[in-house]
């Protein structure tokens, strides 16, 4: 059976549709936790429903990416900016193991983290009690 010119995409089609797809989650959170050396699959796909779980964390649509050289941290990031917000003012988010139990994850905006990845509750005490308003 011949291949039709249309029952295939192009590599190049495929790696722009790639690209788009990771255009369309602009809006990241820095999720910091104790769960090992290594971000096995299953961690993933459970920090992904996590994040995709309005009634759980307050996200939504979503997508994961490892930082590179930085196992105990990934990036979250979110289809849509309100979403983002919801996730970083809650207050607390644990992911539940199982068996293995419950371990406390910190989200931070990457913008707002310091040197070593951790973002001072002054900073975000400050940042609850400034109004944004406009310098003359």
């Amino acid at each position: 059976m011949k291949a039709k010119l249309g029952d295939c995409v192009p590599a190049a089609a495929a790696a722009a549709a790639a690209m788009a797809e990771k255009e369309s989650y602009l809006f990241p959170v820095l999720v910091e936790g104790s769960w090992g050396a290594e971000l096995s699959k299953k961690l993933r796909n459970k920090l992904l429903r996590y994040f995709q779980s309005q009634k759980s964390s307050g996200g939504g649509e979503c997508q994961i990416r490892e930082k590179a050289g930085c196992p105990q941290q990934v990036l979250v990031y979110f289809a849509e900016e309100e979403v983002r917000k919801r996730v970083f003012n809650q207050e607390t988010h644990e992911l539940n193991l199982g068996e293995k139990g419950k371990i406390k994850l910190t989200v931070l905006l990457p913008e707002t983290a310091g040197e070593n990845g951790a973002r001072t509750e002054a900073v975000a005490a400050q940042e609850a009690k400034t109004p944004s308003t406009p310098e003359e």
